[in-house]
């Protein structure tokens, strides 16, 4: 290269020969891509003339050129075109007619990926999976647990001339947490043996759901959520109180109301008057939790 050059002639020479490269590799691949590793060759061959030639500027001139035209974008689609119909008329010599098959093929063109992520809502899913699975593998622990101490109490012996009740093996409810957790692919979690032998102690066996609560309101916020997206669709977005006024519209003379009011009572039996005439309306909390429930 002429030592003439500016470094800015110098940089503005290399970027225009590695955008050349990269359009004829990626013409030559039929995958439309250019080699792991093709780039960094390059760059590394012109770190003594322009040592702060970076990947990112070459790609973003490379693609800046394509934007504006500089590439034939047509030929670079038959290029690859052709090395498909070369790649699939080898395979066909074994069952299909080679023309038939040559004729079928149309050039394609490399599509950019898509970005990668996780579907919307499938970690709250799992999370819940995961909470169900657990409750269940604390029901089974102590279902067994009280099973094996029944037992125990029910052989007796004589020690000493005197009847002595038996007693479960020592460390026996660990080997029980140990075996339920890895059939049921909990290995890493935790279950407190002081919360099993508590449950067993009170006889409850069972837990039918892990901890929260499900809304009484459950049976119209199918309606309500409908209501709010269609409001939506016709670009109406609803403030707080309009959306509360909403939704006790909505809930106003059904079963869901009186389900409402009698589990406001349950866990406010101390509750005024004045108070308990409004357990038939829901308030800022309800709506704020609905729209995270909602995902509104």
């Amino acid at each position: 290269m002429s030592l003439s050059l500016t470094p800015e002639g110098i940089k503005a020479k290399l970027l225009d020969d590695l955008c050349t490269k990269i359009h004829n590799e990626k013409t030559s691949q039929v995958s439309g891509r250019i080699k792991r590793g093709f780039l960094k060759k390059h760059l590394d061959d012109a770190k003594n003339e322009c040592p702060g030639l970076t990947r990112d500027q070459v790609m973003n001139e490379y693609r800046r050129r394509v934007k504006k035209g500089h590439f034939n974008v047509l030929e670079q689609m038959c290029g690859s075109g052709q090395a498909i119909k070369d790649k699939t008329a080898h395979s066909a010599e074994q069952g299909k007619e080679q023309e038939e098959e040559k004729d079928s093929i149309t050039p394609t063109v490399s599509l950019p990926r898509n970005k990668g992520g996780r579907p919307v809502g499938s970690t709250k899913e799992r999370k819940r999976k995961f909470d169900v699975t657990l409750v269940d593998a604390a029901n089974e622990i102590t279902r067994q647990f009280m099973k094996e101490k029944e037992q125990a109490s029910k052989v007796s012996s004589k020690k000493n001339g005197k009847r002595v009740v038996e007693r479960m093996k020592k460390g026996r409810l660990d080997e029980i947490i140990e075996e339920v957790k890895k059939n049921r692919g909990l290995t890493s979690s935790t279950i407190s043996k002081k919360m099993i032998r508590s449950r067993a102690e009170k006889g409850n066996t069972t837990v039918l759901h892990p901890p929260g609560w499900e809304t009484p309101l459950s049976s119209i916020e199918p309606k309500l959520v409908a209501a709010i997206r269609d409001l939506r669709r016709i670009g109406k977005c609803l403030t707080v109180s309009q959306g509360l006024l909403l939704a006790n519209s909505i809930l106003e003379g059904t079963e869901a109301q009186k389900k409402l009011i009698e589990y406001k009572k349950r866990i406010n039996p101390t509750a005024s008057e004045e108070e308990v005439s409004k357990f038939g309306q829901v308030g800022e909390g309800y709506w704020r939790n609905f729209r995270k429930r909602n995902e509104l």
